[in-house]
Order: structure tokens, then sequence, then C-alpha cells
């Protein structure tokens, strides 16, 4: 029934949530899970002409250029965070995949289950920024919710 299941992931409670209950669905359906986190682009638009010291040189370098780095390093750690996230679920023999995207977490998610033929999104009712208590569901779950294609399971 859920050969796919996409798991946007951004390490808050309901997202870990999400993924303990993506790997139940999983080991039942025999499922692959695909632990997906989108890096949040920066409007760089009027920052792109600004120059930033460099870390490394002290030397003033493009804006441009450290947002670059920026991005290199948040992948290079993020990568890691899904792939100590997805290790327990692999040792139980859950079929998991790890990608990290950089842009709009509800356009990259939402790209990524049509490119991947997913079945299912299992995404976390509220992330990281907290900013919808007053609200059932947080931008980027909703965002998925009332946009997707395929049926969505949010888990408070």
């Amino acid at each position: 029934m859920y050969a796919q299941i996409l798991v946007p992931f951004d390490a808050s409670m309901h997202a870990e949530k999400a993924l303990a209950h993506a790997a139940d669905l999983a080991r039942v359906h025999n499922s692959r899970i695909i632990l997906l986190h989108v890096i949040q682009e920066i409007p760089m638009f009027p920052l792109i002409s600004h120059t930033s010291m460099s870390a490394g040189t002290g030397l003033p370098q493009p804006f441009t250029e450290h947002v670059r780095m920026v991005y290199e390093e948040s992948q290079k750690y993020v990568t890691q965070m899904l792939k100590l996230k997805a290790m327990p679920y692999k040792q139980a023999g859950v079929n998991i995949e790890t990608v990290v995207l950089i842009g709009n977490p509800v356009k990259k998610a939402l790209e990524h289950a049509e490119k991947n033929n997913v079945d299912l999104i299992v995404v976390g009712s509220v992330g990281l920024s907290g900013f919808a208590k007053l609200q059932a569901l947080g931008t980027v779950s909703r965002g998925i919710a009332e946009r997707a294609t395929c049926p969505v399971l949010v888990i408070h």
C-alpha cells in the first residue's frame, strides 16, 4: 500500500514522532522511507553587493561566497545528523535513505514526493520554529497537507 514514505524532518519533537510512526508503517508495509531535510534558502537579493570578512583569511569576500560556505557546512552537518537518525531504524531492518536539499521546505518536499512517486507523507504537526503554538499546524506541515497529491499523515 505504501511503497514510498516521505518524512520531512527538522529534528523537532514532532518530526521525531513522525519518523517513529513512519518506521512502524514501513515495517508493516515493507516500505522505503525517504528521510528529507530541506535547508531553508536565505533570501540574498538586497545583500548581493555586500561583502563580509572571511573566517579563514580575515579578508573581505562577497556575501554570496559566505552564503555558499554556510550552505556547504549546513549540508555536511545535516547529512551527518540524518545518518545518525536513520541508523537505529536501518539496524532494525527498516529501508531508509536520507536526502538533504536547499530551498523552500514545502516546495522541495512536494517536488521530491512527486519525483519519487511517494505514496504517503508523514509529517510532524509543528516544527522547530514553534511559530504555530496557537494553531493546529505549523507552516510547513500545513503547506504540505494542503498541496500534496498523495495522502499526508500529520503526527501531533
